[in-house]
């Protein structure tokens, strides 16, 4: 959203504190500042109103023309002037000497100075409307005011030239109340602890004379609260310039006085509202409805869009006139010629609002706010509002306009809702000690309710702009927090930093056994679709799987139980193109409903897990020798081995038993158990779910709970005590023959090394000719109590190469 300085001054005066810090202020507080902009001309010096005494040619220029012009009623001053369309008694902005303007040719400041053009002394300059920074249709033509403009008055008053700063404030899904200026301005004044200025609402004489428009409700589900007010009398004119230029500087064109106050409300308030053209309207009612087959409408920005049966509108007794929170129709719009309006503000369903933004594909500044949620408690004060400038801004010289009653559909929402907040949590959150005192103070700028109770606790009353979006007491303590200053709260470790640095070693370590078995790893979303969600054989449990309120599109709905359907996702994508063999893992989160939420607990469990799909087809066996069936066989021990090898390497038994997994195949699938738990499972893809999902050769897919490898992880992955010795790297070469495989010699050799052996690796691999190959491997020595010597280096290496000489027959380059 884009707020005005100037605008914001009207709420909530800043009194010297500048915009940066304003801006400062509001991206600390969670609502981040992403651009500041300037807006209006710079303008300076005595530029003011006067009033053309009498006008002369110029005697040395044909085209010039000498002015006389006073600026409070007794003084004159000759001024020479090149325009056309000035005439002795009109009131125009003056420039005196010292006052800097623009230079219409090049933008550039303009210092205006006392000078003699062709001989003529001119003490200042009478000013086109681009001289003031203003757009003019004329190019060359001085900007004439209204009789009535006060002699000698500022033009950047008058005019509302005050140069201003605009603020892009990134707007939050969940906070309504915040894109607006009132919004705002109450959240920097809790945060720079200044008070915003308190509203006002006037409630004006009804005319019982004035027939109004009905407001209906066709469904409250769609529709909370609707309100009409039929207003007689109105006189369509410009909006006066200070309204102008506040609708300009955030980005809104001005179109007459009704719209213009219309547009005011919504960036003041943020409720939206629209004026209709009351002789444009069928029947005596205007009703919220949803959209019947066939429907359709001509919008605002003179686009027909057709209505599907979901999109909520607004219409009168024979056709849509508005599409519902979106944008009015044109055959109803406000006209210089209306003589009489109908303004209608109402709260519709966030939800229906997005849908029917999305069915006719139209966004509006409307829309924004609604989808984000609207306080039906303050749209009745909005329309008084709204009437109150009417009658200020759109009235004819000694005509009053006439308001009938104003009428209501529906009922604003009145939750009341109260949450108990104690400093001993909000301590434990966010590790600050605060009284009762301190946090009432925090919160009560933002007209929360603060009331102490007992056991040292505050009852706070959630405002009923904020009920949508502060629901808990840790909703309470994120507003404790960024009131108070997330700058101010001391950055500490979270109390569970040891287990998590366990954790994240169990982690590194399960990642480098799959890495190292060739696998790639993935990183797939946690959120998943309705395709996925049908796929029956996955087993998904519908009744603890956790649905999305506000669901991004098909794909986005539930949060995944499993891993393994976004694994064949990847897999067949990756198959498309032509790529095989493909080896994928990803080690990720699965989200459960344990428990029903309460106002302490979401009830979701989280559990960590490994997945891992592959695919082994390879070109060698695209031929006659094998089958589908073999490739099945292959795969599955291949995955089997894998497993295997990983709880071999680290000193953990487990067992295989048979298991009944509909989407596996029955032959070739297995549960894995750790310490008689059931931790997870092994197998082929069943051949008719590989079909359906088109696959084009075998998979291999397992998945394991890593919460029992986890719990056991100083058994499984003990910690290796760090030695303050140096190390020793020796390299030692052997040819030996090429029937000796790497491992069989790797094997041997570790039968006769001792402890101060850390790792040996093989390095290097050289055919010397036919029969013979060279290989190196890499000794790591390390003793973890004192220096190695050169003799026990020595003798080490001289034990490894004796026995591989008595196995091998070795022979060692000198």
């Amino acid at each position: 959203m884009k707020l005005s300085i100037n605008w914001l001054n009207k709420f909530l005066p800043l009194d010297g504190i500048n915009p940066e810090e304003v801006a400062s202020k509001l991206t600390m507080g969670a609502f981040e500042v992403e651009d500041l902009q300037l807006f209006g001309p710079k303008l300076s010096g005595p530029i003011v109103v006067g009033e053309i005494l009498d006008i002369k040619k110029h005697p040395n220029a044909d085209r010039l023309s000498v002015t006389e012009i006073t600026i409070d009623g007794q003084n004159k001053l000759q001024i020479v002037c090149g325009a056309k369309n000035i005439e002795v008694g009109q009131r125009v902005p003056v420039s005196l000497e010292g006052a800097k303007v623009i230079n219409r040719k090049d933008g550039s400041e303009l210092l205006i100075k006392r000078s003699k053009i062709r001989e003529i002394e001119s003490f200042g300059m009478l000013c086109a409307a681009s001289e003031l920074g203003l757009p003019s249709e004329e190019s060359d033509g001085i900007l004439i005011l209204p009789p009535d403009a006060k002699l000698g008055q500022s033009i950047i008053d008058y005019l509302s030239l005050n140069q201003d700063i605009i603020l892009e404030v990134a707007s939050r899904s969940n906070r309504g109340d915040a894109l607006c200026v009132y919004g705002l301005s109450k959240e920097i004044g809790a945060l720079i602890k200044k008070k915003t200025n308190q509203l006002s609402f006037k409630t004006p004489n009804f005319d019982a004379s004035v027939k109004s428009t009905a407001s209906k409700i066709e469904d409250l589900k769609d529709t909370c609260v609707f309100y009409t007010a039929t207003i007689q009398n109105v006189k369509i004119n410009d909006s006066p310039q200070w309204l102008k230029r506040l609708l300009e500087s955030v980005g809104v064109r001005s179109i007459n006085n009704i719209v213009d106050i219309t547009n005011y409300i919504s960036w003041s308030y943020g409720q939206p509202m629209h004026a209709y053209d009351k002789a444009k309207l069928n029947g005596d009612y205007l009703i919220s409805r949803a959209a019947k087959k066939g429907e359709e409408i001509l919008t605002l920005d003179g686009k027909k869009r057709d209505l599907k049966e979901s999109v909520l509108i607004i219409a009168d007794s024979k056709i849509p006139v508005a599409v519902a929170g979106i944008m009015g129709g044109k055959d109803s719009e406000v006209t210089e010629t209306t003589k009489e309006i109908v303004l209608e503000a109402a709260v519709f369903n966030p939800a229906k609002v997005r849908k029917g933004s999305r069915a006719i594909g139209l966004s509006s500044e409307a829309s924004k706010r609604f989808e984000r949620g609207v306080d039906s408690n303050f749209t009745y004060n909005a329309i008084l509002k709204a009437i109150e400038l009417i009658e200020e801004l759109a009235t004819e010289d000694n005509t009053k306009i006439k308001v009938g009653q104003i009428i209501q559909a529906g009922e604003p929402l009145k939750k009341e809702l109260k949450i108990g907040l104690s400093p001993n949590e909000v301590k434990r959150v966010l590790g600050i000690s605060l009284s009762l005192k301190e946090i009432a103070e925090l919160l009560e700028p933002l007209d929360f309710n603060c009331k102490p109770i007992e056991n040292d606790k505050l009852e706070v009353s959630i405002p009923s702009n904020r009920i949508n979006d502060v629901s808990r007491p840790i909703d309470l303590v994120e507003e404790v927090a960024r009131l108070y200053g997330y700058n101010k709260i001391e950055p500490l470790p979270p109390p569970s930093t040891i287990s998590s640095q366990k954790t994240k070693i169990g982690l590194k370590k399960i990642k480098k056994h799959f890495l190292s078995a060739g696998f790639s790893e993935t990183y797939l979303s946690s959120l998943i679709g309705e395709q996925q969600l049908s796929n029956k054989e996955f087993a998904f449990n519908n009744e603890n799987s956790i649905s999305m309120l506000n669901p991004l599109s098909r794909e986005h709905i539930v949060l995944r139980q499993s891993l393994i359907p976004g694994l064949l996702e990847a897999l067949r994508l990756n198959t498309s193109h032509q790529t095989s063999p493909i080896k994928l893992f990803e080690i990720g989160k699965a989200y459960f409903l344990d428990k029903r939420p309460t106002e302490r607990e979401t009830g979701v469990e989280e559990s960590i897990k490994i997945a891992a799909a592959m695919s082994g087809v390879e070109e060698n066996w695209f031929t006659n020798k094998h089958s589908l069936g073999d490739l099945n066989e292959i795969l599955f021990f291949k995955g089997k081995g894998i497993i295997e090898s990983f709880f071999e390497n680290n000193r953990q038994d487990i067992i295989f038993t048979p298991q009944k997994q509909t989407f596996l195949h029955p032959k070739l699938s297995l549960n894995i158990s750790l310490d008689n738990k059931l931790i997870g499972f092994i197998g082929c893809l069943h051949p008719s779910l590989e079909k359906r999902l088109d696959l084009k050769s075998p998979i291999i897919v397992l998945e394991i709970n890593t919460e029992s490898i986890l719990n056991n992880i100083e058994t499984i992955f003990p910690y290796q005590k760090i030695s303050s010795q140096p190390v020793v790297i020796r390299d030692i070469t052997v040819d030996i023959a090429k029937k000796y495989e790497a491992n069989t010699i790797f094997k041997e050799i570790n039968k006769v090394t001792t402890s101060i052996i850390q790792s040996m690796k093989l390095v290097s691999i050289y055919d010397l000719d036919k029969e013979f190959r060279s290989l190196t491997y890499r000794v790591k020595m390390q003793d973890f109590e004192q220096t190695l010597t050169s003799k026990q280096i020595e003798d080490e290496v001289n034990k490894i190469k004796n026995h591989l000489i008595t196995c091998f027959h070795a022979k060692f380059r000198v």
